[in-house]
């Protein structure tokens, strides 16, 4: 599966796709995961549940600044969000870089 930037995810809804970016920012709500994922194009919202087991137990090291890849299903964002982002309905997650966010900035712009 070809990786997708996020600013296109909306052409994809409702189909699988693979997405790489920084890890803006990690909220657990009452065992449900939300990732806000940055890939320098745009911003979008990783859903991670606990059925998806490993990806849930991946997700429960991220730190804020880690370079990630997603793989899930491209859904519209909730209507009552303000920022109206698109979601990803998390299946897998791989830790491709644990380096500080500018680091991973740098990496994901080509300039390493």
């Amino acid at each position: 599966m070809q990786r997708i930037s996020i600013e296109k995810l909306e052409q994809y809804i409702g189909q699988q796709v693979r997405v790489e970016g920084i890890v803006e920012k990690i909220e657990d709500h009452g065992g449900i995961l939300f990732l806000k994922i940055n890939d320098l194009s745009f911003l979008a919202n990783a859903v991670i549940i606990p059925d998806k087991e490993k990806a849930f137990l991946m997700a429960k090291n991220l730190k804020e600044g880690f370079w990630i890849e997603v793989t899930g299903v491209a859904k519209k964002g909730p209507l009552s969000s303000t920022e109206n982002l698109c979601e990803i309905e998390v299946e897998t997650l791989a830790i491709l870089s644990a380096r500080t966010r500018v680091e991973n900035m740098i990496k994901i712009a080509g300039k390493e």
